[in-house]
């Protein structure tokens, strides 16, 4: 009798993981951008690190490590890092992430190169793997490329495409398709302090969304960013302290129907 419990526990088990798989997986690859700036500005994808590339220009290096809290759910609580490098004319960089829930666990890792062709062309291109695990019961992994390019129209008005997932990756046995979108936005600097972004990416699952973005450099080491997002529906606002080569970053996002997400990260230039 104790057997047949246990057995007919399991077959409920299973059954409930194989239920929940697909819509972890979806809670997790369509979480929004791990990184501060790009949260803060409600999930600009097409700039994502011009705070610490822009203002770190005569520097080398870069690290940065961040964390977020979605939705005000313990279980999604993403951590990401990012290196990146300049150096032989390119930029070169390096992102990973990873999200664990219960016996799930995700990890994504990502390799980018990015050049100017011209004064004002630059190509972009980002390569790696994502891996979904569940404990006892095995894992799946695919590969994935962005693409990126940008257009420096003039000293104050910036172009930038991202295609992301333009491989158009599937994950295990039943191949399961992961986000596919592309985005176009543009950086306006008006005046001196101030940016402004515009975004429109369409998703190849869902409807076209809309960003709008300003970040403003308040005093010499602090600058606040905000943001808008449509489809669905986004407010955002971030904080940004730069003391010496450290970038401390803090980011809030209220969403429509899930609630407050948080995002804190740390950069450091040299």
């Amino acid at each position: 009798m104790i057997r047949n419990r246990k057995i007919l526990l399991l077959f409920l088990f299973n059954s409930l993981i194989y239920q929940l798989v697909p819509s972890i997986t979806q809670a997790a690859f369509d979480t929004p951008p791990l990184n501060p700036i790009s949260f803060g500005l409600g999930n600009l994808e097409t700039f994502p690190d011009f705070l610490i590339s822009d203002r770190a220009a005569g520097k080398r290096y870069y690290l940065a490590v961040s964390g977020s809290r979605l939705f005000a759910m313990p279980e999604l609580q993403p951590f990401a890092l990012r290196v990146g490098a300049r150096g032989f004319g390119a930029e070169w960089s390096f992102a990973s992430q990873s999200l664990s829930f219960g016996p799930y666990s995700e990890t994504s890792v990502m390799a980018g190169y990015q050049r100017k062709i011209t004064d004002q062309l630059s190509t972009g291109l980002e390569a790696g793997f994502l891996e979904v695990a569940i404990k006892d019961y095995g894992d799946a992994w695919t590969h994935q490329v962005n693409l990126r390019a940008g257009w420096q129209v003039s000293s104050n008005i910036e172009l930038s495409v991202f295609w992301h997932n333009v491989s158009d990756a599937r994950l295990g046995e039943g191949h399961y398709a992961l986000p596919r979108s592309l985005s176009i936005g543009g950086k306006l600097n008006p005046v001196k302090n101030v940016n402004l972004f515009m975004e429109v990416q369409k998703d190849f699952r869902y409807s076209v969304s809309t960003r709008l973005g300003a970040c403003i450099e308040i005093l010499k080491y602090l600058d606040v960013t905000c943001g808008f997002q449509s489809e669905p529906n986004v407010l955002a606002i971030g904080f940004s302290g730069l003391i010496g080569p450290t970038r401390a970053m803090a980011a809030f996002q209220y969403h429509s129907e899930l609630g407050i997400s948080q995002c804190y990260g740390l950069s450091v230039s040299f």
